[in-house]
């Protein structure tokens, strides 16, 4: 929500993508404010990820901020699926469709760059065992 935030108070347009309900994302949207949509999504299902693309107009900025772990206790295996398509899969199809929506619009006026942000966090750095 803070990069959300931060991108409203610049003048941009969000256009929030999460696995929770439609309720609760309607509810973040309101609590920002501004030119914020909303669109439920997994991450892991590629035709839902794609959609959460579909009609982005003037699109210039993309946070793949999804992630999980397994918690302490957890078999790692049992979660190794899960935590794959969202920790790898999601930031991998999340890249390409945006390359792919920035491919097929107009030069940004200004010269501005289109960005892709990939959020990861100290997980990817220290080993651990609940982490493949």
């Amino acid at each position: 929500i803070a990069f959300a935030r931060s991108w409203l108070q610049r003048g941009g347009s969000v256009r929030l993508a999460d696995m929770v309900s439609q309720k609760k994302g309607d509810e973040a949207c309101q609590q920002l404010g501004g030119n914020t949509t909303f669109v439920s999504c997994d991450v892991t299902d590629k035709e839902q990820l794609g959609e959460a693309f579909a009609n982005a107009e003037d699109l210039s900025l993309v946070i793949n901020n999804a992630g999980i772990v397994a918690h302490d206790g957890a078999d790692l295996f049992e979660n190794w699926e899960p935590m794959i398509g969202i920790n790898v899969d999601g930031v991998v199809n999340g890249t390409r469709l945006a390359l792919e929506t920035f491919e097929g619009q107009k030069p940004i006026e200004d010269g501005t760059s289109r960005v892709i942000l990939n959020v990861g966090s100290m997980a990817g750095l220290i080993p651990t065992t609940v982490m493949p």
